[in-house]
C-alpha cells in the first residue's frame, strides 16, 4: 500500500508505509485505509444530500465541491483515531512485557521444583546419577531463569523509555516546535504518529522504520517550509538546509555531505540517537526530467536515467533513513513536475503532504496566534475566520501567509496611529488586502491532488 499524506492528506496522505514493516500499522490520511478517494463520487454524494429546495434553486454546489476537496486532502482523520493507534503501540509492547513476565514466572517455578526434587533425592539417598542429573537440570534452569529475568527487565525498560519519550516529544511548549505554527492540528497529529512516535520507540530501545523522505506540496503561503522547521524542532531532530541556489550537481554533493554528517551525529549521540532532518526547498528544481533528458532516455534506456539528477536523487532517497539516519523534507508548489519514478516509488517519497489554505478552524487559530498581545479588546477569532472564509463563494482563499500579512499590516498601522488593533481594523484589512489564492490556483491544486491520488496509486504518474 502507498501513502499520500496530503494536508502528512489534510492533507492527500495515504501512508505509503515503506521500509521494513513498522511497528505501528499504516495510516490512511483520507479517513479509512482506502486505496483511493473518489473526489467526483464524494462530491455527488454531498450534492445528493442537499434538501429538495436547495437542489431546486441550485444552492450548495460550491460548498459540496469544497467539502469534497477538503476530505480528499485528508482532514477527516480525527485525533481520537490517532491517539487510538498510539495507544495500540504501547499496548503491543505491554503485551510483549506480559509474555516475558509469564516466561519469567514459569522459569522460576521450574527452578523451585527442581530444587525441591534435588533436596528430596539427597534426603532419600538416591543414586549418584540421579542427583547428578538433577544438578545439571537445575544449573540449566538457573541459566534460563537469569536469561528470562534479563529479558523481562530489558522489555520493561524499553516500555518505560518509550512512554517517557512519547510524552517528551509530543509535549507542547510556548514558542517551540508545533507552537510556532498555528492551526493544522490534524497534520501535526499525523506527523507525530508516523514519525515522532517512532522516534520515541527508537530512543526506547526498539528498531522502528523511518520514512526516507516527506514531501510537502501546495500553493504559496501555506507554510510548507515553516511546517518542516516546526516539525524538526518538535521532534528534537537536528535540522539542516541545503542551498538550493547552487548548481544541481553542487546541491546533490551538499546533500550527500550533510547526510554523512548526520550519520556521524547519530553514531556519536549514544542513547539519544539523534536523527537529522534535511530540508530541500522547491525540490522540483532538481527532481524533474527535462525534455532533452526524456528524449535521451528513449534512446539510451534505463542506464541514462541513473545519471540524471532525478535518478541520482532517487538512488540516494532509497535508503537514506537507514544508511544515514536522516529524513529528507521536501517542498514544492509544483508536485506534478517531480519525476514520476520518484513519486511512484514507495521507498523514495512515501509521504506526500498537501498543505491547503486554512479552513475556518485553522484560520481562527492563525489569527489568534499572530494577534496575541497585539490588542486590548476581546477579539472574536471565529468572526475573523468567517470573513476569510467568505472568499470561498468566489472560489478564492486566504493562505496562512496572507493572514499573517494582514495582522502584520495592522500592527504597522497601529504603530503609525499609536492605537492598539481592534476587531474592525482586522476585518477592514482582510477586505483591503483580499485573498491571495485565486480561482485558477484553487482549481489547479484541486486537480493536482486528484491526479496525485489517482495516478500515484496506479504507478502511472
Amino acid at each position: 500500500m502507498r501513502i499520500n499524506f496530503s494536508a502528512f492528506r489534510p492533507v492527500a496522505y495515504r501512508p505509503v508505509y515503506n521500509q521494513t514493516k513498522p511497528i505501528t500499522p499504516p495510516l490512511s490520511f483520507k479517513g479509512a485505509n482506502d486505496d483511493y478517494f473518489d473526489l467526483d463520487k464524494r462530491e455527488k454524494e454531498l450534492l445528493d444530500k442537499r434538501s429538495k429546495w436547495d437542489k431546486f434553486w441550485g444552492n450548495g454546489k460550491d460548498e459540496a465541491k469544497q467539502q469534497a476537496w477538503h476530505e480528499l486532502s485528508g482532514f477527516n482523520m480525527n485525533r481520537a483515531s490517532i491517539e487510538k493507534q498510539k495507544n495500540a503501540t504501547i499496548k503491543a509492547h505491554e503485551e510483549a512485557l506480559k509474555a516475558k513476565d509469564e516466561a519469567l514466572k514459569l522459569s522460576k517455578e521450574k527452578t523451585e521444583l527442581l530444587e525441591k526434587q534435588l533436596a528430596e533425592a539427597k534426603k532419600s539417598g538416591a543414586k549418584d546419577d540421579t542427583i547428578k542429573d538433577l544438578k545439571e537440570q537445575l544449573k540449566e534452569a538457573y541459566s534460563d531463569n537469569a536469561s528470562a529475568q534479563k529479558n523481562y527487565t530489558a522489555e520493561a525498560e524499553k516500555l518505560k523509555k518509550t512512554k517517557e519519550q512519547q510524552e517528551i516529544l509530543t509535549t507542547r511548549q510556548d514558542g517551540i516546535g508545533w507552537n510556532k505554527m498555528a492551526g493544522y492540528e490534524t497534520v501535526k497529529k499525523q506527523l507525530e504518529e508516523v514519525f515522532i512516535n517512532n522516534l520515541a520507540l527508537e530512543k526506547g530501545g526498539h528498531s522502528p522504520s523511518f520514512p526516507n523522505s516527506i514531501l510537502f506540496y501546495g500553493p504559496k503561503g501555506t507554510g510548507k517550509t515553516r511546517f518542516a522547521e516546526a516539525f524538526a524542532e518538535q521532534s528534537k531532530c537536528n535540522f539542516v538546509t541545503i542551498d538550493m541556489m547552487q548548481d544541481d550537481e553542487d546541491i546533490l554533493d551538499e546533500l550527500k555531505t550533510k547526510a554523512k554528517l548526520a550519520k556521524k551525529l547519530y553514531d556519536s549521540s549514544g542513547e539519544e540517537k539523534q536523527r537529522t532532518i534535511i530540508l530541500l526547498d522547491e525540490i522540483d528544481s532538481i527532481a524533474k526530467l527535462s525534455s532533452s533528458e526524456k528524449k535521451e532516455m528513449e534512446k539510451e534506456g534505463r542506464g541514462f536515467y541513473d545519471e540524471t539528477n532525478a535518478g541520482m536523487l532517487k538512488k540516494f532517497l532509497t535508503n537514506c533513513a537507514d544508511k544515514y539516519k536522516c529524513t529528507i523534507f521536501m517542498t514544492t508548489n509544483y508536485p506534478l513536475n517531480i519525476d514520476s519514478e520518484l513519486i511512484s516509488d514507495e521507498n523514495t517519497i512515501p509521504y506526500q503532504v498537501f498543505l491547503d489554505a486554512p479552513g475556518k478552524e485553522n484560520a481562527a487559530a492563525i489569527f489568534e496566534y499572530h494577534l496575541r498581545g497585539m490588542t486590548n479588546q476581546e477579539i472574536n477569532y471565529d468572526e475573523l475566520a468567517d470573513e476569510v472564509m467568505a472568499a470561498k463563494a468566489n472560489n478564492q482563499a486566504y493562505s496562512a501567509g496572507r493572514i499573517a500579512k494582514i495582522v502584520e499590516d495592522c500592527v504597522e498601522d497601529g504603530k503609525n496611529t499609536g492605537q492598539r488593533i481592534t476587531q474592525s481594523d482586522v476585518i477592514n484589512k482582510i477586505r483591503e488586502l483580499g485573498p491571495d489564492h485565486d480561482s485558477e490556483t484553487i482549481k489547479r491544486f484541486a486537480n493536482e491532488v486528484k491526479v496525485m491520488n489517482e495516478k500515484l496509486d496506479k504507478g502511472k504518474l
